[in-house]
């Protein structure tokens, strides 16, 4: 999958360190259970790819093992109190302000920013009111090389 060999590649650049990558789908299941929807084979395949063995933040993204991932659904803000309405919290990044969340809609694959204190009443209101909206893990990942650029951190050359 490009887009995860893509993200993996910007954070050992910007980590400057060779972490560890990917886990088994069984791994993730703890997570599933906390959710009305199954997940699409397309993000569990994006999961096993990129969730690293030991927490990661290159600040735009900020990744985190599975153990850390599935309490990050249940007990940490902005994100816990969002699992009735079937949003995944994927991880945390400093954007607008330090601690807001990258979500996928586990209904759609919607990948959207929360800010940090959101609280809405359904998944529309959540992506309506996020400022960054993408369709698939490609132009996610896309934005978060231009995030880099934009805060003129150098990137790793995309390969070709």
């Amino acid at each position: 999958m490009r887009s995860a060999e893509r993200l993996i590649r910007l954070v050992r650049h910007l980590s400057s360190s060779e972490r560890q990558f990917g886990c088994s789908p069984t791994d993730l299941e703890p997570i599933w259970k906390l959710y009305s929807v199954r997940p699409s084979d397309e993000l569990v395949q994006f999961l096993t790819l990129i969730t690293p063995q030991r927490f990661v933040d290159i600040g735009v993204v900020k990744l985190m093992p599975p153990t850390d991932l599935l309490e990050y659904q249940t007990e940490s803000a902005p994100i816990y109190y969002h699992t009735e309405l079937d949003l995944f919290g994927l991880a945390y990044w400093t954007g607008i302000s330090d601690g807001d969340a990258w979500t996928i809609d586990l209904r759609n694959n919607t990948i959207f920013n929360l800010s940090i204190g959101s609280e809405y009443e359904s998944r529309e209101a959540a992506v309506k009111n996020s400022q960054l909206v993408f369709r698939d893990f490609d132009r996610w990942v896309t934005y978060l090389y231009g995030e880099c650029l934009a805060r003129t951190w150098a990137v790793p050359p995309e390969p070709e």
